[in-house]
């Protein structure tokens, strides 16, 4: 299938583990895809795959050791390159397994790319395992709040899901190699939904918007059916998919887009049975966008779903009073005033300037100066607020 005007990019080596799984079944053409890491001999295993190697005077070919500073200064170098992916792209998925350094660090980058070309994108990361400890976690939390503050969409997928199906006795590195290849699937039958006009075709837009809208945590899956009773078989599929986190999961889902692909022979019977039966896993107020598509030399049934868990109402209130008090506070002084420059002469005042804060061009990889809390590259009377007053 062709996925016109849709570009796969991969940051860091798991987000390059997922996308090759694309290329490997056929799912998606080579040409499509992008691999961009610090580490050559990652990308030295991306057969007929497009790569591009960041930053060899920071890292000399090698990782980034964990260090997201780092990934951020090789993504940097490179942004030129980057920047050339992000502007090829009508619709842009990004993959990338924060927690890093390589993929970390460039995520922000490639957003801030994205922003600036207004270029349609969405990022599909995963989070770290619950084994991997704090410091991973941490990396990832704060490498994804700017994702979402930047680009128009952003699926986060745990890893803590993707073995929660397997036995015990599984060999790890079976394991692994299942998660990309679920991963890779979910991705692609993620992308059909962009791209393809279907039997009823999903609001690409609607779907956007339910994850922009909200902070989210978002699931994916896919369920299969074949032969006989293969609308049942591709529901019993999807209610198992480990990425889902079981029916319960789906149950406390706020916003949903569920898609059927079936063969040139699917029939009006299968369709409905196939959505209406996801709808009963579903809470009955769920905002919701289906679709459904063809393709002629497709055998099975496959449902689609992803699920989005807003975060707590009472935990938005709350990021928005502290939002609200931390403007309060850098716009009046400590003694309660606003600033206005010292102003209490009646003289006539200068209108505030139209300043405007401007790229940082080929340092927008670079890691920000900050000191307790504040963007030292910004200057001072910008940061504090301060009005610009005409003097006599």
């Amino acid at each position: 299938m062709e996925y016109a005007n849709v570009k796969f990019l991969a940051l860091g080596g798991g987000g390059g583990k997922i996308v090759k799984g694309l290329t490997e079944t056929g799912v998606v053409p080579g040409k499509d895809v992008v691999v961009a890491d610090t580490d050559n001999r990652a990308l030295a295993d991306m057969d007929g795959i497009r790569v591009i190697q960041m930053g060899e005077s920071w890292t000399a070919g090698d990782g980034c050791g964990g260090d997201r500073a780092l990934g951020e200064k090789a993504a940097g170098e490179s942004a030129d390159r980057l920047e050339e992916v992000v502007q090829e792209a009508g619709i842009l998925f990004v993959v990338v397994a924060l927690g890093g350094g390589a993929g970390s660090g460039a995520a922000r980058v490639v957003a801030q790319k994205a922003k600036e070309t207004n270029t349609t994108t969405m990022f599909m990361v995963t989070l770290p395992f619950s084994f991997e400890g704090n410091w991973r976690r941490n990396i990832a939390a704060e490498s994804l709040e700017p994702l979402r503050r930047s680009v128009d969409a952003v699926i986060t997928i745990p890893n803590d899901l993707l073995f929660t199906t397997l036995a015990a006795d599984t060999p790890v590195r079976e394991a692994f190699s299942l998660a990309d290849t679920m991963l890779a699937e979910s991705l692609a039958s993620l992308a059909r939904i962009a791209v393809t006009d279907g039997l009823i075709s999903a609001d690409f837009a609607a779907f956007r918007n339910l994850l922009k809208e909200n902070t989210a945590t978002s699931l994916l899956g896919v369920g299969r059916g074949t032969g006989e009773n293969r609308s049942e078989k591709a529901l019993e599929s999807l209610l198992t998919c480990p990425l889902l986190g079981g029916a319960e999961r789906m149950k406390q889902a706020d916003a949903a887009v569920v898609s059927l692909l079936g063969g040139s022979d699917v029939n009006v019977g299968e369709m409905k049975s196939c959505l209406s039966s996801v709808q009963e896993y579903l809470p009955p107020d769920i905002r919701l966008v289906v679709g459904a598509y063809t393709m002629d030399d497709l055998e099975e049934l496959q449902i689609t779903a992803l699920l989005c868990h807003y975060e707590n109402p009472d935990e938005k209130e709350k990021a928005a009073a502290a939002k609200d008090r931390k403007a309060a506070r850098d716009n009046t002084p400590a003694g309660g005033k606003e600033k206005s420059g010292g102003n209490t002469s009646g003289r006539p005042q200068q209108a505030e300037l139209p300043l405007q804060e401007q790229s940082l061009g080929i340092f927008s990889g670079s890691t920000p100066s900050l000191l307790k809390g504040e963007n030292l590259d910004i200057p001072t009377f910008q940061r504090k607020g301060v009005r610009i007053e005409l003097e006599e």
